[in-house]
């Protein structure tokens, strides 16, 4: 990307924080320029010390959690001699929870109690060591103005925070699992991890769901054998018709979405001669808002409206244009109970769904190109009376991604 990691550059962290919001970021990272201004950004967010990035920088860098999210590459700041921070829970609500407790008790004014020293350095782990967008944005913005009164009192560094490496290996930059901004279709992964996206074979779908419930994949993605059985339960949940997954895959699957986005592949349905739906926005609440008022409007035993209708649609666009975890996981999984009464009236296709390809490219499943294309299609079965067109491009997936060009400049 050309440029250095470097905490006394407040020109270039000042700069790259006006491109990503002149440029519109918020909305859509993929747009010229967001990717490297938004790198910039979190490299120094995440690494630097606070005295050293401007309060504009603390706060605002939370606005791009759900849009650049899935760019964010992996540095952490360590502390010589502080204590190694408690272990973090990435799927529960501690965080937002313990700054709950710290505001109740006041600790933004005196933070000198054994509760909210346990509070701070329990928020400040899972800042630091889960995904952005894991904190509500509330407890993600708290999270700084705590800092004047708890950061001089206590300091704690993450996991393993000593064995980050500032250098770019081949490994961390080329493998598959960076997951940074070049894509991988589900058609591929399918391919490379040896299973078939077939909307008929039930049997693989429960052994992949039970399979990820077994290992423990809600709270560490990384286990053995989460990431195929992920893939599988994912990329069928994303393109089979609703009629033929099973009720606890459907609802179970949402389980997941924030320890194994990670490994999100991208696949649409398309139906034949639907509507276009309704341009999502994927960081406004616009997605849980329509599901309350269908809730309100008795959608689910009567969807015959207007009403019902326009939110619908967009709770539909929202679920499957969005990251997973865009929605409330009530909204999420509500959406299918509405299934029931809606989906018979009314269905669309997300932009440019006619436009995505069922085989596997070579530009779709390699970062860098250092390999050839590879040498069969994927195997795609859905039923005989299926209109869905299998359809695959690329979505993106957040990992571990380093710098090419970065350096690190320590002071």
């Amino acid at each position: 990307m050309g440029f250095k990691i470097d905490c006394t550059d407040k020109a270039q962290m000042a700069t790259a924080i006006a491109q990503t919001k002149a440029l519109g970021c918020a909305n859509d990272c993929t747009a010229t320029g967001c990717e490297k201004n938004y790198l910039i950004v979190q490299s120094h967010h995440d690494f630097c010390r606070e005295d050293q990035i401007d309060q504009d920088i603390e706060k605002e860098f939370h606005d791009y959690d759900q849009s650049c999210g899935s760019i964010a590459c992996d540095i952490k700041k360590f502390i010589e001699g502080a204590p190694t921070c408690p272990d973090p829970n990435c799927t529960d609500k501690s965080g937002d929870e313990a700054y709950g407790r710290m505001l109740a008790a006041g600790c933004k004014d005196a933070c000198n109690t054994e509760d909210c020293k346990n509070d701070f350095l329990s928020l400040v782990s899972v800042h630091d060591s889960c995904p952005h967008d894991t904190l509500s944005e509330a407890s993600a913005k708290g999270l700084h103005d705590m800092e004047d009164a708890c950061q001089e009192l206590y300091k704690c560094n993450v996991k393993d925070a000593d064995t980050y490496s500032h250098t770019c290996d081949e490994d961390d930059h080329g493998d598959h699992d960076d997951h940074n901004m070049k894509k991988h279709s589900c058609a591929c992964e399918a391919q490379e991890f040896k299973f078939k996206i077939d909307c008929t074979d039930a049997a693989q779908m429960a052994t992949a769901l039970n399979t990820i419930k077994t290992k423990g994949c809600a709270a560490d993605c990384t286990v053995a054998e989460c990431e195929k059985n992920y893939l599988i339960v994912q990329s069928h949940h994303d393109f089979c018709r609703e009629d033929q997954i099973s009720e606890d895959l459907e609802k179970s699957f949402h389980d997941y979405d924030q320890s194994c986005k990670k490994w999100v592949c991208d696949i649409k349905k398309y139906v034949e001669g639907a509507e276009t739906c309704p341009d999502p926005n994927c960081t406004d609440k616009s997605g849980d808002e329509a599901y309350g008022r269908m809730l309100a409007a008795g959608c689910k035993d009567a969807c015959d409206t207007a009403d019902c209708k326009k939110d619908y649609l967009t709770l539909v666009s929202v679920h499957d244009s969005c990251p997973h975890d865009t929605l409330s996981e009530t909204a999420e999984k509500g959406l299918h109970d509405m299934e029931d009464a809606c989906q018979k009236l009314y269905k669309c296709n997300v932009k440019d769904a006619d436009k995505y390809s069922s085989t596997c490219e070579e530009d779709d499943h390699n970062h860098d190109a250092k390999t050839g294309t590879p040498t069969s299609k994927p195997t795609m079965q859905s039923d005989p009376q299926n209109v869905d067109k299998a359809s695959t491009a690329a979505a993106p997936v957040a990992g571990i991604a380093t710098f090419a060009s970065a350096m690190l400049m320590l002071l």
